[in-house]
């Protein structure tokens, strides 16, 4: 009986020890399970945010998507985008994008329980994706689709593409923004049908004037290349009727219409040299003020440019060319630098009268700066009645000014100076006054505008 007894405590003490040990088990278990460990990384992770050591918070929420924990990780993922955000990490945008993957590998069901906080992560892209517009795009659109086209979700794509589609609108990457109009058009709230007519019609333009100045370009390149390597092209005996006859075009009066005073479109042509990269191209310029046409239109005054460019501006050497007749012509042949006339350079002028004969020649050669002569300016004039005789002499310049005319001397004389814009007046030492052509004028909107003044 006593060993009966003996053994029975020995089984009750067992029994209560593995009944201990099993409870200790079900409290550890239950202590450790997913969801309990995913709770305490989250609580240490928000501590660690909390007292700003991001570093540890983002280690904290990484541990915490590492569990098991159905649709809460997306609260991990918004605290670890915040986080790595905070501490300025480097991998913003794989982590962001792998948040979003997790995101859409959700069931649907599960989507919708925690959609704000779906909504929430998302919405992050902005400090994500700060250099690469077409990433922004990308991830907003999947994030339209996860969100089931959320309206805060939507305003950040319908911004984001206006504004992509406007940047391409500039660039004249009309193709692409077209794209994008169709890609949008139902998930965003752009107008796609007066986008899309817009965008065409700016497309055929850009066709219309790149066809222009390419035939610009061709038209002048020759001259250009010939003067500007000092083979003695003389401007007056040269066949300038592909630049004239595109002078005045319909082709040209659309193009210049179409900008406002002062704007300029350009066509480059890169040259391979031993020291780099030299850009050559075309221009169109207008200036001055609007004007009604004979034919009842509106037209603004232009002219054409070939030659060196830098970042853009004209800069190096290049040739202004603006028809003012049917065979008429004024040009400036030289040095440019800031988008002006700068260094050594000649202005040309050949007027021919109705009837086809020259009725003078007219060059200004010397130096200019930011667009103005300055300093001696040889003026030589040929007049077509008097083939023999040549008109020269010398004026000094500063800022586009003469500042003294000479007196009368054998080849021209100072009639008067009409309020300052007319300095003196070319007369033939032997015929006297039967031929008056000005030599300096200021204040004039089409000298301006070639930057001669």
């Amino acid at each position: 009986m006593k060993s009966f007894f003996q053994n029975l405590k020995k089984n009750l003490i067992l029994s209560l020890g593995i009944l201990i040990v099993i409870c200790i088990g079900v409290v550890i278990i239950g202590l450790n399970t997913p969801g309990k460990r995913f709770t305490r990384a989250m609580t240490n992770a928000e501590k660690a945010y909390t007292k700003g050591d991001f570093a540890k918070a983002a280690a904290g929420y990484e541990k915490a998507i590492g569990i098991k924990s159905k649709n809460k990780k997306v609260t991990a993922y918004t605290g670890l985008i915040s986080s790595k955000e905070a501490e300025g990490a480097e991998d913003l945008k794989e982590t962001y994008l792998e948040g979003l993957t997790a995101i859409e590998a959700m069931s649907e069901d599960d989507r919708y329980v925690v959609l704000d906080s779906i909504i929430e992560y998302v919405l992050h892209d902005s400090v994500v994706f700060t250099d690469d517009v077409k990433e922004r795009i990308d991830a907003l659109e999947r994030a339209y689709d996860i969100t089931y086209g959320d309206t805060n979700v939507a305003m950040e794509l319908s911004e984001c593409v206006s504004g992509y589609i406007e940047t391409l609108r500039l660039s004249e990457e009309y193709d692409t923004a077209l794209e994008y109009v169709e890609r949008f058009k139902e998930k965003t709230d752009i107008d796609a049908d007066a986008l899309t007519k817009k965008l065409t019609k700016e497309k055929e333009f850009a066709a219309e004037k790149d066809g222009l100045l390419k035939n610009v370009y061709e038209a002048l390149k020759g001259f250009v290349a010939d003067y500007g390597a000092g083979k003695g092209t003389d401007p007056y005996s040269y066949d300038f009727a592909k630049i004239l006859a595109i002078d005045g075009s319909a082709s040209a009066e659309t193009v210049a219409g179409a900008f406002i005073s002062g704007s300029y479109q350009t066509v480059f042509e890169k040259e391979s040299e031993d020291d780099g990269l030299k850009v050559k191209g075309a221009g169109l310029y207008t200036f001055g003020d609007r004007y009604r046409t004979e034919k009842g239109g509106v037209a603004i005054p232009y002219y054409f440019y070939v030659g060196d460019y830098k970042d853009g501006v004209r800069s190096g050497f290049g040739v202004s060319f603006m028809k003012v007749g049917v065979d008429s012509f004024f040009m400036y042949a030289g040095e440019w630098s800031n988008d002006q006339p700068s260094g050594k350079g000649a202005r040309y002028e050949k007027i021919v009268d109705s009837e086809g004969e020259s009725s003078y020649t007219k060059t200004y050669d010397g130096t200019w700066k930011d667009g103005l002569a300055e300093g001696a300016i040889t003026i030589t004039v040929t007049e077509e009645s008097w083939p023999d005789v040549v008109f020269s002499g010398i004026m000094t310049a500063k800022a586009g000014v003469c500042d003294e005319v000479p007196t009368e001397t054998e080849d021209y004389v100072v009639i008067n100076l009409r309020e300052g814009k007319l300095v003196g007046v070319l007369a033939s030492s032997t015929e006297g006054y039967a031929l008056m052509i000005t030599i300096w004028q200021g204040e004039d909107e089409t000298v301006s505008a070639l930057g001669l003044n």
